[in-house]
């Protein structure tokens, strides 16, 4: 849905699509889940109530079978337009079972972790669980800098070694923002 130019545009289509869906009296497949789960995300932005409705519907779908990635994005669209409709207790929940599966599918570490983190760490700021919170920031941020950022390690994909870099705990405490002081640069070959 992401590469539809207006958000407009993409309706009619899953309207069309579930329409067809409701004609085969397809009402519990994985495809019906992923459909719900598209037009969860397609309302997100403008129609929370209906947002959440279709991603608790994907969700009841992808519940009944295994596990997959469809109930990991069912889940994360489910909680983040959860915590934006001040539903911070689901957001949570479901951002954590939607963590827990994008490891288990996509390995730990992936690209998703630093945004799903940070979701969950502010829904429970939301739920003043400061220190469930802190400690989800602080994943997010780690798994944002990834392993060529964490001391010690020599990354040479990028031409950066960050063995001098400052763990997170070690900059923070000091007052310092954490920009990349204690780059080295390795020499061109």
């Amino acid at each position: 849905m992401h590469s539809s130019r207006s958000v407009n545009e993409a309706e009619p289509v899953l309207v069309e699509a579930k329409s067809i869906l409701d004609a085969s009296r397809d009402y519990s497949s994985p495809i019906r889940g992923n459909l719900l789960a598209m037009m969860a995300e397609n309302y997100s932005s403008t129609n929370l109530p209906k947002s959440l409705a279709y991603a608790k519907e994907a969700i009841g779908i992808y519940c009944k079978y295994p596990s997959s990635i469809g109930l990991m994005q069912a889940l994360y669209i489910s909680g983040v337009t959860s915590s934006t409709a001040g539903q911070n207790e689901q957001a949570a929940a479901h951002l954590r079972e939607a963590i827990s599966l994008s490891k288990h599918f996509n390995g730990d570490p992936n690209l998703d972790l630093p945004r799903d983190y940070a979701y969950e760490a502010q829904a429970e700021n939301e739920l003043n669980r400061y220190s469930d919170a802190e400690e989800d920031y602080r994943a997010a941020f780690n798994y944002a800098l990834g392993p060529q950022w964490r001391p010690g390690c020599r990354y040479l994909g990028n031409r950066i070694a960050a063995r001098d870099l400052p763990s997170f705990d070690v900059a923070t405490e000091a007052g310092a923002s954490v920009s990349g002081k204690g780059q080295e640069r390795v020499p061109e070959d």
